[in-house]
């Protein structure tokens, strides 16, 4: 499991029941951030012990809140699909991959969906229903490659739920945007032709437009100044220097760095309905021929010998 923030989103202390009795009188508690349930068993006073912290559920699906079952199962909410999960032991949970393509466009808009790529730890086969119309309703589709056809404009959240043979699911979404597409962003200057020195003040500007709200103003745009430094032509890795938000323009000074690098000034414009375009300008450094010129000097040393 990555080592990354956590947050805890929900307790339950377990008082018996399904589990295998390790787990009586243990806590469970949600991770929103790591997207997974934890448990601190019982020590030898009865009480939780930190001493014996284990993952218990990974993969889970946005988890808040947390609570014991009348039959000894856990149950949590899914924050972002809105559904409530179950977790058996013994089993583990399908694991989701959904796509879909296009996710924004004119309407009609016809959007091909695909849950195929979905899998079941436990090899148990697994099934599909789909809440495509943004309703909040699975049944829509039964089948792993649904399309449907947007003829309204808005933004949707399609959903689809994966269940195995076990009866255990989760639910992913992603959103649909109908009759809207995304800005699109200009970097006016500097010019890709600009070769900058250290301590050189660079103007940038530029601009974004949007074909259903027009020019787009100040607000929606982004800024962001990276150093990548290169230890082969091919193999790179970034410096983050300076973000600037809502502006159309401004300057920054080009900073020192170890050679060969280069800077990347990148824009992004985000319209009213979220949809976000970028765009990435490569500033390479102005470079100066240098010549060595080293000169070597013949010494000699002469030694006698004492009588």
């Amino acid at each position: 499991m990555p080592n990354t923030s956590g947050s805890t989103s929900g307790l339950a202390f377990y008082a018996g029941g399904s589990y295998p009795a390790k787990y009586n009188g243990a806590l469970f508690f949600a991770d929103y951030s790591r997207k997974c349930v934890w448990v601190m068993l019982a020590g030898a006073s009865g009480v939780p012990d930190r001493a014996k912290l284990e993952a218990f559920a990974q993969n889970a699906a946005a988890p808040v809140d947390l609570l014991t079952g009348p039959g000894g199962d856990l149950f949590y909410v899914d924050h972002t699909g809105g559904t409530i999960h179950r977790i058996r032991y013994g089993g583990h949970g399908p694991e989701i991959e959904l796509t879909a393509s296009p996710t924004h466009g004119t309407v009609p808009l016809t959007v091909s969906f695909d849950g195929s790529g979905s899998r079941d730890p436990d090899g148990t086969p697994l099934s599909f229903t789909w809440d495509l119309d943004g309703d909040g309703s699975f049944g829509d589709a039964t089948i792993a490659k649904p399309s449907y056809t947007y003829g309204v404009a808005g933004t949707y959240l399609a959903r689809l739920k994966v269940t195995d043979a076990e009866g255990l699911s989760n639910a992913a979404s992603l959103v649909i945007s109908a009759g809207s597409t995304p800005p699109v962003a200009v970097i006016d200057s500097p010019p890709p032709t600009l070769k900058w020195q250290v301590g050189q003040v660079v103007a940038f500007s530029g601009d974004a437009t949007d074909a259903e709200q027009g020019t787009l103003g100040a607000s929606a745009l982004t800024w962001s100044l990276i150093m990548n430094h290169c230890s082969t032509p091919t193999s790179c890795h970034q410096h983050p220097i300076q973000e600037f938000q809502r502006i159309s323009g401004g300057t920054f000074v080009a900073p020192d760095h170890e050679y060969p690098s280069y800077l990347t000034l990148s824009l992004a414009a985000t319209d009213a309905g979220d949809l976000r375009s970028l765009v990435t300008r490569r500033l390479d450094p102005q470079t100066v021929p240098v010549a060595l010129q080293s000169s070597q000097r013949a010494s000699r040393w002469d030694s006698a010998r004492l009588p």
